[in-house]
């Protein structure tokens, strides 16, 4: 398996509008400044397929929804079980992926 084969991407992208209207029935963010913060942490973070990866670039969270869902890489179905995606969701994934990152530290 190549490693460049599956790009690294954010949940929520950098070009996603905080004003819209749409995105904000799909995020939840409480600021602005915590919306740009979450944006590059480990809980926004996921791994994509090379061809999922330019069909949901910066779409609005329902389409990106149904999409991860149907992703091949496992790590991707607790994303797409998410009705919205916010602060607390990407929170509580990259808690959810240090413990992981942790557990596979000590088994080696």
């Amino acid at each position: 398996m190549r490693a460049d084969a599956y790009p690294l991407d954010t949940v929520l992208g950098e070009r996603q509008q905080w004003v819209v209207p749409v995105y904000q029935r799909h995020y939840e963010w409480e600021t602005e400044e915590n919306r740009q913060r979450s944006i590059d942490t480990m809980g926004n973070l996921t791994l994509l397929t090379e061809a999922l990866n330019p069909s949901i670039s910066n779409g609005p969270w329902t389409a990106k929804h149904e999409k991860i869902g149907k992703s091949l890489l496992a790590m991707n179905r607790d994303i797409a079980v998410e009705p919205v995606w916010s602060e607390a969701e990407i929170e509580k994934r990259a808690g959810t992926l240090s413990a992981a990152a942790n557990r596979l530290g000590k088994a080696t």
